[in-house]
């Protein structure tokens, strides 16, 4: 089954919450993109974005499409959704 990585901010009204980053990943690679620390951002206030992984569903790859599948971040081991 193909993954993709979902790019997830703290704002959820965000234009770029919910974009996907890469898609068409093995689970594998997935999870070394989300474990990387630049696949996540943070600020004076804390978390600004963060990167997380789902199953890939062609049919919703769309760039700021709203996600409704659990995305999960493999550094956390945080499930979003």
């Amino acid at each position: 089954m193909p993954y993709r990585v979902v790019r997830l901010h703290s704002d959820y009204r965000h234009p770029d919450h919910g974009r996907v980053v890469r898609h068409g990943l093995t689970l594998e690679q997935a999870h070394d993109h989300c474990s990387r620390e630049e696949s996540r951002e943070t600020g004076p206030d804390g978390l600004v974005w963060i990167d997380g992984f789902e199953p890939d569903h062609p049919e919703l790859v769309t760039a700021g499409s709203p996600q409704s599948t659990s995305i999960t971040n493999n550094k956390k081991g945080t499930n979003h959704g």
